[in-house]
């Protein structure tokens, strides 16, 4: 009786961390697979929680583009591709201590303040108060390329309602997909849609939604 008590115990909380109520009782909204491979990856990359964020034009000076390997045969892995940015305008920026210029509406809570969610095996950051400079114009900045900086497409999903768990409870990490060598990062949206990113090389002026904490953490940008 013991074992069937917490075996009934875990399961609840499985679902309080994983599924939200549907429209009847009958149905659970699940996290899309690829989603939760998307917050693994945020994890990995170590998006800050209690960053300033904003909308910001630059130009890329340096690119340097990385694998990092998830099991010893590397053959699952996660890009990770970093470089150097000179800030030429800053548009919107709203500061995590509180000071703001201009706040971007429409950033969502995943890019402004990454937390644990539903479905992502991270446990989050904890929030700490600001221990760095707001970013500046004409400031040159390290920074990593959440969407890398080879080409790449967003495709945007709306949560469903369904009763199957095999897709959400996997236990391993997986990489990043690909398609044709693009790689393909799933967010959550209101509607269905896609967005394709070219891809970065030094020279290039772009503007981009950011994070940052003495890092910049570059999200979705287009070509200027």
């Amino acid at each position: 009786m013991r074992k069937f008590l917490y075996l009934l115990a875990a399961l609840l909380l499985v679902s309080m961390f994983f599924l939200l109520p549907g429209k009847n009782p009958s149905e659970m909204i699940i996290y899309p697979e690829e989603y939760v491979a998307y917050q693994d990856y945020l994890d990995f990359l170590g998006l800050p929680s209690g960053a300033d964020y904003g909308v910001i034009e630059a130009t890329v000076l340096s690119v340097s583009e990385s694998d990092v390997c998830l099991d010893s045969e590397c053959n699952e892995f996660y890009p990770k591709d970093t470089g150097t940015l000179r800030v030429d305008k800053i548009i919107a920026y709203t500061s995590f201590s509180g000071s703001e210029n201009t706040p971007v509406e429409g950033f969502s809570a995943e890019e402004n303040n990454t937390k644990s969610v539903p479905g992502s095996r991270g446990t989050g950051a904890t929030v700490k108060h600001r221990k760095f400079p707001p970013l500046e114009e004409g400031q040159k900045v390290q920074a990593i390329f959440v969407l890398t900086a080879r080409p790449s497409k967003v495709v945007y999903v709306t949560l469903t309602s369904t009763g199957n768990l095999e897709s959400v409870l996997t236990s391993e990490k997986r990489s990043i997909p690909r398609e044709n060598g693009t790689f393909v990062f799933t967010k959550l949206a209101d509607s269905p849609g896609e967005k394709l990113f070219p891809g970065l090389k030094p020279g290039d002026r772009i503007r981009a939604k950011i994070l940052y904490n003495g890092i910049l953490y570059v999200d979705e940008y287009e070509l200027i």
